[in-house]
Formats: structure tokens, sequence, C-alpha cells
């Protein structure tokens, strides 16, 4: 989690046992606190939009594009949520824009295929960063993880859901992610030099 949040520029990061345990937990702790009603901009990934689609935790989605974002904020309104760049097409979203759009409300980007290498949405005006570690954070096709990173006083009440939901990272699984963040930079300049070269041709 330290390695995390220092990756990311946020004071703290909670590892979750998946991806979606962490949305999960952010929802259930911006629902404790009254804030049921969630903006969202497709495209998200595919699991996550059934958990804000299928009203589970009993979340009110309005779903928007990020040009009505301002409009579409309402008094109960608990997070905007966006995913870039998104799974699968790869859409973009300009965050510090849409951070702009959302005043107070706290803006949650998924960024999970950018990894904090090549982007770091809290210094562009975010407050939560979610990764499904599963994928680059791990990097090696054996750890089911996801994490959040936020200020310590979010992550305080995101431990106290994880714990009380049981959505745990297993200590094997976290000596995993540990192993994978340590090459991550490495992992993600090949990745990236091997997609401009491909681009190229």
């Amino acid at each position: 989690e330290t390695a995390l949040a220092r990756l990311e520029g946020t004071q703290s990061a909670v590892a979750f046992a998946s991806g979606m345990a962490a949305l999960t937990a952010v929802l259930l702790v911006r629902a404790s606190m009254g804030l049921r009603h969630v903006v969202a901009v497709r495209p998200l990934y595919g699991c996550s939009d059934h958990l804000l689609t299928a009203g589970l935790i009993g979340t009110e989605v309005t779903w928007t594009d990020p040009a009505g974002i301002a409009d579409a904020i309402r008094p109960d309104t608990g997070l905007v949520m966006v995913e870039t760049p998104a799974n699968p097409t790869l859409a973009e979203v300009d965050i510090r824009a849409v951070a702009r759009a959302c005043g107070s409300v706290p803006l949650l980007v998924d960024s999970t295929f950018a990894t904090p290498v090549l982007q770091r949405p809290v210094e562009h005006g975010a407050r939560i960063v979610l990764h499904s570690a599963t994928k680059y954070l791990g990097g090696h096709g054996d750890v089911l993880a996801g994490v959040v990173a936020c200020d310590e006083e979010f992550a305080g009440k995101l431990r106290q859901v994880r714990f009380a939901t049981g959505g745990v990272l297993h200590p094997l699984a976290s000596y995993l992610l540990l192993r994978g963040l340590s090459t991550l930079p490495v992992r993600m300049r090949a990745a990236a030099t091997t997609a401009a070269d491909l681009a190229r041709r």
C-alpha cells in the first residue's frame, strides 16, 4: 500500500482482494454518508458498469458524457466516476476538465490501463484513483487484487469496509503485487516502446 501511494502521489492506498472489491468499498463508504448518487461516464470496465447499473448496493447512477457532468450533479451525489484510458476501447477523458466540472464532489478515476507510470490522476484533480491490480500492477498474470489510492481519512473508512466485508488481500497476493510494483516502470516503458514501434510500422 505504501509503495502504491508513493507511485500515485497520494497519502494512502488500500489493497483489496480484487478490483471489484475495491470499487464496492468506495461505493459503500459514500453510501454510508448518505451520498448514494453516482455520476458516471461510459465506457467503463464491464463489471464496474454492471455493479453501478444493477443497484445491488443501493446506488443510483446518472450516466452522462464528460460535458454533462456538472449538470448531472445533485445534492446527494457522492462520486463522479470515469475510466481513462477505458477498458477495452482505450477512450480517453480529460481528467483536469472533469475534475473542474465535479466541483466539491470527489472524482474517482479508474486508471488501471495507464498505471501511475503513465498517468497520475491526482495531479489533475482526481481525489480517488482505482486500479485493478490484476492487470499491469501485478504484471505476471498470477495475482487477483485491487487498489484504491486516496487521502488518509478516506483510506481509514475503506479499511473498515474491507475488514467488515472480507475483501482483504491475502499475504501471498500481497507479496506478488509488491513484486509486480518493483518492475512496473521497466515493464511499462518496454510496453510503450513496443506500442510506438507497432504504430510506426
